[in-house]
C-alpha cells in the first residue's frame, strides 16, 4: 500500500493495522434493542446477574455460604423521597468502581464470561436501562468497602451513561464512597443492590402496569426451569393493591409477605400426576401430566398446558394454552392435550444451540430448533403413562361410528372422489405433473433441513416418485391404484372431557389431524346443537337420540367429503402445503359445515324412509321452485 498518498496526512497515523469500528448514536441502538425484548426481560437479566455473582463467590468459599437474592422495596429511598422503588439485592461478589465502569458504562462489555452462548454483556443495560431512564442506582460492597453510582439517560444530551456526582471536595466523579449503614438484606461483607427509578422521581416501580400484586413472583416462577442449588430468591408481595395500605417500613409485616421463588421443575413436580424424561440423540424431552381438574395457582406460576425449550436452566419459546396445543399434538398427543406440559432440552454437546439477543428464542446456525425430529422421536417412543391418559379420554367419547356408512355411501360416487396418483415412469403412456412425497426424509436430511431454518414434514424431492395430476406434454408416468383413505371420525365434547373450553374447537365445527388421519368434530358447536334442537320436536314419533345420530352422520359425511376433496389437491403447482393446511383448518371446515338446507332435507328423507312419514312444517321439503 502506498502511504505517500497526499490524503494520508489528514489522518492520525498509529501502529495499529485496524481502524476499529465504533458505535455511533448508541442511544438509538440501545433503545431499539430494548424495544425488541420482552417487557419483563429486565427482571430476568438482573436476577441472572445476581445468580452469576453468587456463583462466582461460591468458587472462593469453602464454608456453608448460601446465596440469597431479594426483590424488595428500597426502604431508604422511600424514607427520603416518599416513593416506592423496586430494588434487587444479592450477597454475591459485589463490584468495585473499576468493575462497575467496565460492566455498565460500555454497551457490550461484561466482567464475567461473555459469549454468544452465555452472557452477552448487554442485557441489564438494555432492558432495565431503557425502561428506567430516570436511573438505575447501583450500591455495591467488596470486603465491606462500598460505592455508589447511577446509570441513567441525560435527556438534554439524549445519551445514556454514568451520572457524575459532585463530591465533598467539589470534584465530580461517577462514583462515591458509601458507608455500611447503606446496606440492605442480604448484603454482608459483599454484595450489590440495584434500585429501579423508573421514568421519574415519582414513578412507582414496585408494581407492574397490569396492577398485578404477584407479577415478579409469577414471572420468575415461570421463567426458570431450574434454580441453582444453594441459592434462594425471595420477592416481597403486597397484600393490597391500594398504595395507601402498603407498609411504611421494612419491619411492618402486616401488609406484605415474602414468597420464595420455585422453579417450574419444582412446581410441576409437586402438582403433576405423572412425569418423566425421554432421552434421544440430540434432546431430552421432559413431560408432565397435569391432573384432570387442573391446577389453580394461576397467580403464582404458569400452571396451564404449555410447551417450551430449556436452555441453561431457563425456558425459551414458551407456548401456553391454545398456542401450545398444535405443538403438543405434533408430539402425538391428540387427547388430553390440555393436561400436558412438554419441554425440549437440546443437548449442547450435540447441537450448537444459542439464544437470540432478545432471548425470545433459541437458534442453531441461524435457524430454528429441529422440532420435527424431536416430535417424531417422541411419537415413536410414547411413554405408557401418556398412552393410558389418552385412552382414558378417548374412551369417554360417545356416539356411533359412522365411518363405514360414509364409506359405503361414497362408493356410489367413487369416480368423483377419486384421488389419482401417478408413478414416474419414462415409458409410461400418461403425462403427469406436480409431486407427491414418496417417502420420509432420512434423519440426516431432516436434521439438515431443520437446523437451517425450516424443514419439511413429508418426503423430499429425492424421493419424489409420485406425480399429482395429469398435464399435457411428453408421457412420463403410469397411473397407480386408487387411494380412498377415509379419516376416523370422533365427536368430541366438553361434557365428556374429550375437549375443553377455549381450545382450538371453541365455536368451530371440526379439526382434521392429518398425521393421525382423524377428524375431530365438535359436538358442542352451536350450529350443530341448534340444528338438533330444532329437528327433534319436528319428529315426536322418533326417538331423539336417533334424530341426533342421523344428523351427526350426515354432518360427518359432509366434512369427510371436504377433507378428502382438499387432500386430492395435494401436489398441485398452485396449492402449496400452507394453502392445503389453510383449506383444512378449523375455520375452513366450519365454513364447509354451515350450509344446512340440503342437510336438513337429507336427514328428513332418511328418517322418513325409516318411519314411513314426513315431519310436520318441514320447510326443507318444499319445492325448490
Amino acid at each position: 500500500m502506498n502511504t505517500s498518498n497526499s490524503n494520508s496526512s489528514s489522518y492520525k497515523l498509529d501502529n495499529y493495522k485496524l481502524d476499529k469500528m465504533q458505535t455511533g448514536n448508541q442511544t438509538f441502538f440501545l433503545e431499539k434493542l430494548g424495544r425488541d425484548c420482552e417487557p419483563l426481560q429486565y427482571i430476568r437479566e438482573l436476577t441472572v446477574n445476581s445468580i452469576q455473582a453468587i456463583q462466582e463467590r461460591m468458587k472462593n468459599n469453602t464454608d456453608n455460604y448460601l446465596g440469597q437474592i431479594i426483590w424488595d422495596v428500597d426502604w431508604q429511598f422511600l424514607q427520603h423521597f416518599g416513593t416506592y422503588k423496586l430494588q434487587i439485592s444479592d450477597n454475591g461478589t459485589g463490584m468495585t468502581p473499576e468493575h462497575i465502569r467496565e460492566r455498565i458504562r460500555d454497551l457490550a462489555t461484561s466482567g464475567r464470561t461473555q459469549s454468544y452462548k452465555e452472557n452477552f454483556g448487554v442485557g441489564a443495560k438494555i432492558t432495565a436501562g431503557v425502561l428506567n431512564p430516570y436511573g438505575l442506582v447501583y450500591k455495591s460492597w467488596v470486603d465491606d468497602k462500598g460505592c455508589l453510582t447511577k446509570f441513567h439517560k441525560d435527556f438534554h444530551l439524549n445519551e445514556y451513561g454514568l451520572e457524575r456526582i459532585e463530591l465533598e471536595n467539589g470534584l465530580y466523579s461517577p462514583f462515591m464512597d458509601i458507608s455500611n449503614d447503606e446496606k440492605c438484606n442480604p448484603i454482608d461483607t459483599c454484595g450489590t443492590s440495584i434500585t429501579l427509578l423508573g421514568k421519574s422521581e415519582d414513578d412507582t416501580t414496585v408494581i407492574s402496569s397490569e396492577k398485578s400484586l404477584k407479577w415478579i413472583v409469577y414471572y420468575l416462577n415461570s421463567k426458570f426451569f431450574e434454580i441453582p442449588n444453594n441459592i434462594t430468591i425471595k420477592v416481597r408481595v403486597f397484600n393490597k393493591i391500594d398504595s395507601k395500605e402498603w407498609p411504611q417500613n421494612e419491619r411492618d409485616t402486616s401488609a406484605s409477605q415474602f414468597r420464595i421463588i420455585k422453579s417450574m421443575k419444582q412446581n410441576l413436580g409437586e402438582h403433576s400426576i405423572a412425569s418423566g424424561i425421554e432421552e434421544f440423540e440430540t434432546v431430552k424431552i421432559h413431560w408432565f401430566i397435569l391432573p384432570e381438574e387442573g391446577v389453580r395457582q394461576d397467580d403464582l406460576w404458569n400452571c396451564r398446558t404449555q410447551s417450551a425449550a430449556i436452555y441453561q436452566g431457563e425456558l425459551y419459546e414458551v407456548r401456553s394454552n391454545k398456542q401450545a396445543l398444535a405443538r403438543i399434538r405434533d408430539f402425538g398427543i391428540i387427547y388430553g392435550t390440555n393436561r400436558m406440559v412438554i419441554y425440549a432440552e437440546p443437548k449442547e454437546q450435540r447441537l450448537d444451540v444459542y439464544p437470540d439477543l432478545s432471548r425470545k428464542s433459541l437458534q442453531i446456525d441461524g435457524g430454528g430448533l429441529p422440532w420435527d425430529i424431536w416430535c417424531a422421536d417422541f411419537r415413536q417412543n410414547m411413554p405408557q403413562e401418556i398412552k393410558d391418559m389418552m385412552d382414558g379420554v378417548s374412551s369417554k367419547i360417545s356416539g356411533k361410528d359412522h365411518r363405514q356408512k360414509i364409506a359405503d355411501r361414497l362408493k356410489e360416487i367413487e369416480h368423483l372422489m377419486r384421488i389419482s396418483r401417478y408413478k414416474r415412469n419414462t415409458t409410461g403412456p400418461i403425462s403427469a405433473g406436480g409431486h407427491l412425497p414418496g417417502g420420509l426424509l432420512r434423519r440426516s436430511e431432516l436434521i439438515q433441513s431443520n437446523t437451517h431454518g425450516g424443514g419439511r414434514n413429508g418426503g423430499g424431492r429425492g424421493l419424489d416418485i409420485y406425480a399429482a395430476y395429469r398435464r399435457s406434454g411428453e408421457p412420463n408416468a403410469i397411473e397407480t391404484s386408487f387411494h380412498n383413505n377415509i379419516p376416523d371420525i370422533k365427536w368430541v365434547s366438553i361434557k365428556n372431557g374429550s375437549r375443553f373450553e377455549d381450545d382450538e374447537l371453541e365455536d368451530r365445527a371440526a379439526m382434521y389431524l392429518e398425521r393421525e388421519n382423524t377428524l375431530q368434530i365438535n359436538e358442542d358447536f352451536r350450529v350443530f346443537t341448534d340444528l338438533i334442537d330444532h329437528q327433534i320436536p319436528l319428529r315426536p314419533d322418533v326417538d331423539s337420540l336417533e334424530t341426533k345420530d342421523v344428523i351427526q352422520e350426515y354432518i360427518a359425511s359432509q366434512l369427510v367429503e371436504v377433507v378428502m376433496g382438499i387432500q386430492s389437491l395435494k401436489g398441485s403447482r398452485v396449492w402449496d402445503d400452507d394453502e392445503i393446511k389453510q383449506a383444512l383448518s378449523p375455520e375452513a371446515l366450519t365454513s364447509a359445515s354451515i350450509p344446512r338446507f340440503t342437510l336438513i332435507r337429507q336427514v328428513n328423507k332418511v328418517i322418513g324412509q325409516r318411519r314411513g312419514s314426513a315431519p310436520s312444517n318441514d320447510v326443507a321439503n318444499t319445492d325448490e321452485s
